[in-house]
């Protein structure tokens, strides 16, 4: 609160959300989002990607995906748009692609 009235930009705790793998978490809002919300756009996104990745491979192209992970999104933060994050999510990425990279096999490097 400041001067007696409750900042929009504080969280709000929502409810909690079943993510993949059965992990459990807390679902908030932060500037009108939720994280549910969030959570959904980011599966429609790999919906689309994993259709197009079948397409690649249908015609004989072999694909490897990377996407981020749980350190990668802690990298980023809910605000995607934050600047000041930006080198921290560099680092980070240099780290974890490399490790996908190297789990994936030698066709993928």
């Amino acid at each position: 609160m400041a001067g007696g009235k409750r900042s929009r930009a504080k969280r709000k705790r929502v409810g909690l959300v079943l993510g993949a793998g059965g992990t459990l978490g807390a679902a908030w809002t932060i500037g009108g989002l939720a994280a549910v919300e969030e959570r959904a756009v980011r599966q429609a996104f790999a919906a689309q990607l994993a259709g197009e990745r079948c397409k690649v491979e249908r015609a004989g192209t072999p694909v490897t995906v990377v996407m981020p992970g749980p350190a990668d999104l802690t990298a980023m933060g809910l605000n995607l748009m934050d600047g000041r994050r930006r080198e921290q999510v560099l680092r980070t990425a240099q780290v974890t692609v490399a490790a996908a990279l190297r789990r994936a096999g030698p066709a993928a490097a």
